[in-house]
């Protein structure tokens, strides 16, 4: 009676007994898994030993049987490309399972996201163009009109206010490198990220150490550029909330993933939920993220209170980002 009404249902569907048995599952059920076998041979098999069930409707599941009432969402777990959205609750001393093959929404959600963040750098591009282009020249000269007239004039006392604008030149030139790094399109991505915390070095009060292993030479354009703005945003995040004294850098190019891991001895974060929660922090962070999605990496953040934040992301290999 269960298999003939749950058959035709437009979501995967798979009940559980009270000791954790398959009771009875659906075709789609069954499909979005991918099961190399016979449906029939799951009947009467304790869920939490089928090896390929994913990790977390096993611990979902579990839960469940050990409470004997409540319910589980995850939103989305990737099975190769497929996406699904997994809904379990226990009733009746039964648990049922659903799934969900939300792969179409995650696609909309990704182009969305690609095209935000093209937008964010053509923008940036258009900034540090203004700044390079139309305000760096204007200071330049007015540097030079001054140092005439102060010849002219004998005036020493405008020698301040020449430092002043070759300290705003200087600033302005920064800003247009932060914004688009011309050293990470002309000479890669380790001799950018070099360079970036040479930078930081001789200004910031911490002291940052960068190790890099692997060529990324073969690396797209756009996914270099994401991956220096992550490290970008993490060191920056550094600079700004963390007190550190030493902050270390990695970059690892392995067979097939690029490892990435930044971590610093300052303060912490003790609820991480501020992180997200905080406006200024929580852009920096989404951002962060969404590029993370991007390249279909993983981010894993590691902190407690006054024991510093150890930052870890995965970023498969190789990628080829869609420029079009």
């Amino acid at each position: 009676m269960e298999q003939t009404i749950i058959k035709g249902l437009p979501v995967g569907i798979c009940i559980v007994n009270s000791k954790g048995e398959v009771r009875c599952l659906n075709d789609r059920w069954f499909s979005y898994l991918e099961f190399d076998g016979e449906q029939e041979t799951l009947i009467g098999q304790k869920i939490l030993e089928i090896f390929w069930i994913p990790r977390q409707i096993k611990i979902g599941v579990q839960k469940l049987l050990n409470q004997k009432k409540g319910s589980f969402v995850f939103s989305e777990i990737q099975l190769d490309e497929l996406y699904i959205k997994a809904k379990g609750i226990y009733i009746d001393n039964s648990v049922i399972i659903t799934l969900d093959d939300i792969s179409v929404t995650k696609k909309v959600q990704f182009e969305s996201l690609k095209k935000i963040l093209r937008a964010q750098e053509m923008e940036r591009r258009k900034i540090a163009k203004e700044l390079h282009d139309g305000i760096g020249p204007l200071l330049s000269a007015s540097i030079l009109q001054l140092d005439t007239f102060m010849l002219e004039t004998k005036n020493e006392n405008l020698l301040s206010v020449k430092e002043i604008l070759e300290d705003v030149s200087t600033e302005i030139r920064n800003i247009s490198h932060n914004l688009l790094p011309a050293t990470l399109m002309d000479f890669g991505l380790v001799k950018a990220i070099e360079l970036l915390v040479e930078k930081l070095n001789n200004k910031a009060k911490c002291s940052f150490n960068f190790y890099a292993k692997g060529h990324f030479l073969e690396l797209e354009k756009q996914t270099s550029l994401n991956i220096y703005r992550i490290i970008q945003e993490l060191i920056n995040n550094v600079v700004r909330h963390s007190e550190a004294r030493n902050c270390f850098v990695q970059l690892i190019e392995h067979e097939e993933t690029i490892l990435l891991t930044v971590e610093d001895d300052g303060i912490g974060i003790n609820d991480f939920s501020t992180l997200s929660n905080n406006k200024r922090k929580g852009i920096g962070f989404r951002n962060l993220r969404s590029r993370v999605q991007i390249l279909e990496g993983t981010i894993h953040i590691d902190t407690a209170e006054n024991k510093g934040l150890l930052t870890t992301i995965e970023i498969p290999l190789p990628y080829n980002f869609d420029e079009t």
